[in-house]
């Protein structure tokens, strides 16, 4: 049963949108050759060289441009909650913070004498393991209170409550080493009646995408886009320009006015969190919610992130009043 579950591959994180079905076991032989059949791409040269940075945050930097990223929790349509198409009996747990190899190793083999555990590698740094787990659980209603269960479980400590999320992804890796258990026998998770989902354990569809975007801003914030204009001022160009569109206002557009502006915003190189806060500002005012607004500039920043600071010289032949000069 297994081996046959299909889950989801993301192109890029940043990409939510390229998604495609794949097989367990389609996945377990891409970590294992580092060849996913669905790309064209080596993951064994780009595993070795993140492994080969010193640097934690060189690390994150080359995960986030260049692995592919695997939603274990089942099929989706975009990389988010709502997007669920079928719930798959299978999620992950990542195992780091190991205080040598020898714990490491330790605390690997404890995770393949574990019955509900179908596969367990390294993580993309080579520093942490990430274990599979085949699960009886069938309604995704419950999939938090059900990872709950099982960071409880394998005795996981962690408040960040994103790991619960449905659509979250996990960086697909080479490990030739990977292990595999066609036995597995899946936790039985038994629904507590009385358990209330609170806001820190139920993430919702726009929220799981905004958290993704706390990666992005600090892939962003790496890069040094060239142009001689500050943020600020390529604020106030684009907004005056933009006060002469009417149809970036209009009822029944707003939400897509958001998302183009926060492209612009993105490609001008403008640092993200200031975009976010003017659009919020802009856009409120015209009646959409904070909520909407922030998700829908979330995804213009995300769909762009490959063309971040590609426009910015051009704002050096404009004036401090948005005109070009002559």
């Amino acid at each position: 049963m297994g081996i046959e579950a299909m889950i989801t591959i993301v192109e890029r994180i940043y990409k939510p949108g390229m998604v495609f079905k794949m097989k367990l076991s389609d996945v377990v032989n891409a970590i294992q050759t580092g060849r996913p059949y669905c790309f064209t791409q080596n993951l064994i040269s780009m595993t070795q060289q993140i492994q080969s940075l010193p640097d934690h945050d060189k690390q994150n930097e080359m995960k986030f441009w260049n692995l592919p990223v695997i939603l274990y929790n089942g099929i989706f349509t975009y990389k988010n909650n709502q997007s669920l198409c079928r719930y798959s009996n299978f999620t992950a747990l990542d195992f780091d913070n190991f205080k040598s190899e020898e714990d490491l190793q330790n605390i690997g083999y404890w995770l393949t004498q574990t019955p509900c555990v179908y596969s367990v590698f390294r993580t993309p740094s080579g520093k942490g393991l990430k274990a599979i787990i085949q699960h009886d659980n069938t309604n995704p209603d419950y999939h938090a209170e059900m990872y709950g269960q099982l960071l409880k479980k394998f005795l996981i400590t962690n408040t960040d409550t994103s790991v619960c999320d449905l659509a979250r992804g996990h960086y697909l890796c080479y490990d030739p080493n990977i292990w595999v258990n066609m036995n597995c026998q899946p936790y039985h998770f038994v629904h507590d009646p009385s358990y209330i989902p609170t806001p820190k354990t139920t993430v919702s569809s726009k929220e799981g995408v905004v958290e993704d975007m706390k990666m992005l801003e600090f892939v962003l914030g790496m890069k040094k886009p060239v142009g001689n204009k500050s943020d600020e001022s390529i604020i106030n160009i684009l907004i005056s320009h933009w006060k002469k569109d009417s149809m970036r206002w209009m009822v029944g557009n707003r939400a897509n006015s958001v998302f183009s502006s926060a492209s612009e915003f993105c490609k001008a190189g403008v640092n993200m969190r200031k975009a976010i806060d003017v659009l919020v500002k802009k856009f409120i005012a015209v009646g959409l919610s904070e909520d909407e607004i922030v998700y829908q500039a979330s995804r213009g920043y995300m769909k762009n992130a490959e063309s971040y600071g590609y426009t910015r010289e051009r704002f050096d032949s404009y004036g401090s009043k948005g005109r070009k000069k002559r």
